[in-house]
């Protein structure tokens, strides 16, 4: 018909109803434009912006530059240059920089040179050189021989048997010491009793094996003071005018004098020292400044051997003061020869 019917039929018609489109449009247009968007874009551009530009930028950068360069820079120059560009541009950078430079050079260079040489030699010789290596010889004076190589005997009452080799002078105070020298005891025939020697001073220890003639628990295996291995001469304060070697009960001092001081006094060793007896044995060490240092001996009890550690540098003196009976088995040191 003419004009639409007032309701559409169900379903479009097959076909439109005549064979060209109507002149004008059904319906005009509406006032006002749907409430959603187009799901597309119109063809061409609008003649307008939709909206006016927000007032300040996204709070996150966008993840790629834009296509151009921005008109100004995103900050403003650094207030100084740096110092100074390095000649040489490094490969890479760091992995982590360094923490900040430091604000100025140090005044002066510093005051003492690091403990360890430089990896290579400076470029040029240093102002003084340095200073002269240690030549001193590691020597254990164990009284079995004097400074020349030659045997020592038991019974011989001591003094320069090292003092040509390395200026050392040994003295001894109290008991019998004639021309206050000690004398050389051998622990090998120690004696029978306290009145023909001393069973404290022989060596090894009668419980090792094997058996010797020392008598005492303080030098017996696994003690503190085990004295199982032979100590050969000894050097003591002889107790009276005998013929026997004999310690004196009472106690004395040995000392060793350096003519010139020795590098360094490494220890000790002692024999048949007390533990914790009302009258201990003292070490006194004085340097060639005039410094004294007072060492208390280890003591193991009867026949026991302990060794005393010193360390100890420039020493013009060692001397043992014996609260009683003892011996001292060597003394360990380096020295220069004469």
């Amino acid at each position: 018909s003419r004009s639409p019917t007032p309701n559409p039929t169900r379903a479009p018609t097959p076909n439109p109803t005549t064979a060209a489109p109507t002149p004008n449009p059904s319906r005009a247009p509406t006032p006002v434009p749907t409430r959603a968007p187009t799901p597309n874009p119109t063809k061409a551009a609008t003649p307008s912006p939709s909206s006016a530009p927000t007032p300040n930028p996204t709070k996150a950068p966008t993840p790629n530059p834009s296509r151009t360069p921005t008109p100004v820079p995103t900050r403003p120059p650094t207030p100084l240059p740096t110092r100074a560009p390095t000649p040489i541009p490094s490969r890479a950078p760091t992995p982590i920089p360094t923490r900040a430079p430091t604000p100025n050079p140090s005044p002066a260079p510093t005051k003492l040179p690091t403990r360890a040489p430089t990896p290579n030699p400076t470029k040029a010789p240093t102002k003084a050189p340095t200073q002269a290596p240690n030549t001193c010889k590691n020597l254990v004076i164990d009284f079995e021989t004097a400074g020349n190589g030659s045997r020592l005997k038991a019974g011989d009452y001591i003094k320069t048997p090292w003092f040509n080799e390395y200026g050392i002078i040994v003295s001894a105070s109290g008991g019998y010491t004639p021309d206050n020298k000690p004398r050389l005891f051998d622990t090998a025939k120690p004696g029978t009793s306290n009145n023909n020697g001393d069973p404290d001073l022989g060596s090894p220890n009668n419980q090792c094996n094997p058996r010797g003639p020392g008598v005492g628990s303080g030098g017996a295996p696994g003690s503190s003071g085990q004295n199982c291995k032979a100590q050969g001469l000894v050097l003591i304060i002889q107790e009276s005018n005998k013929s026997y070697w004999d310690d004196n009960a009472g106690g004395g001092t040995i000392q060793f004098d350096f003519s010139a001081p020795v590098d360094n006094v490494f220890s000790i060793g002692l024999m048949d020292i007390d533990e914790g007896g009302s009258k201990p044995t003292y070490i006194y060490v004085t340097t060639s400044k005039g410094a004294r240092r007072t060492f208390t001996a280890r003591g193991g009890g009867d026949n026991s051997v302990m060794s005393t550690p010193i360390n100890m540098s420039d020493v013009k003196q060692v001397k043992v003061a014996f609260g009683g009976s003892g011996a001292i088995t060597g003394l360990s040191l380096c020295a220069d020869r004469k």
